[in-house]
């Protein structure tokens, strides 16, 4: 597969969604849209800050930006994606913007036309968690990857990701009965004025590093 949205070669498409053996196979995504009328009620969360249970060290980055995937396991009717708990570092007020597309955001990382805007948030100077909750909810059918796009504009703000030495982009990094997130895309620290820029640098293997907050659906 060529790209030209990357400078990086991509793994084969059968590998990018393959788990490691430790995670149960139904987290094997599928692109395709929900086919249900969801009926979600109660709100969970999933964190990617608990100790791992595995053997790989962890490496703190400051990143202004994150691309990750979330996939809904296939034991449940869909997901309700509410919002998210963003482990961040700011000196000043900042703004986040927010953007999803359904599919992974691998060979997608300039294409601004494949997502959507969810929206600017406003971060108060010396906050460490950025709360946000959407709109309108993001609902997952079983199987369903979507892809969200955490980035700060222009500030000195970050947002703190982790970074595994053996690390594969599109793996699962955690994971639980409902769903999972997946190893990502960071952009390094730089001042960002236009997130899909060319000049705007993506490095595969990072972490998403907070909370993600949903519903189970019926």
């Amino acid at each position: 597969i060529e790209s030209q949205v990357e400078t990086y070669n991509p793994p084969p498409l059968e590998a990018i969604f393959k788990p490691p053996t430790s995670s149960p196979v139904r987290y094997v995504a599928l692109v395709k849209d929900p086919t249900f009328e969801p009926n979600c009620g109660g709100t969970q969360l999933i964190s990617t800050e608990i100790n791992r249970s595995d053997s790989r060290s962890a490496n703190s980055s400051r990143s202004s930006g994150i691309m990750f995937d979330v996939v809904a396991s296939n034991d449940v009717a869909g997901i309700s994606i509410k919002g998210f708990d963003i482990n961040i570092s700011i000196s000043e007020d900042h703004s986040l913007q927010v953007f999803t597309r359904t599919g992974s955001h691998i060979l997608y990382q300039k294409d601004r036309d494949s997502w959507t805007n969810l929206g600017i948030y406003d971060i108060s100077e010396g906050e460490t968690t950025a709360k946000i909750f959407f709109r309108d909810e993001i609902v997952l059918s079983s199987r369903q990857s979507k892809a969200f796009f955490l980035v700060m504009l222009n500030g000195e703000g970050n947002i703190n990701t982790r970074y595994y030495s053996d690390n594969k982009l599109g793996e699962v990094d955690i994971y639980n009965d409902n769903l999972a997130i997946l190893i990502g895309s960071a952009i390094p620290l730089q001042r960002v004025t236009n997130p899909f820029s060319e000049s705007t640098s993506t490095s595969p293997g990072f972490v998403f590093f907070g909370e993600v907050n949903y519903s189970v659906c019926m």
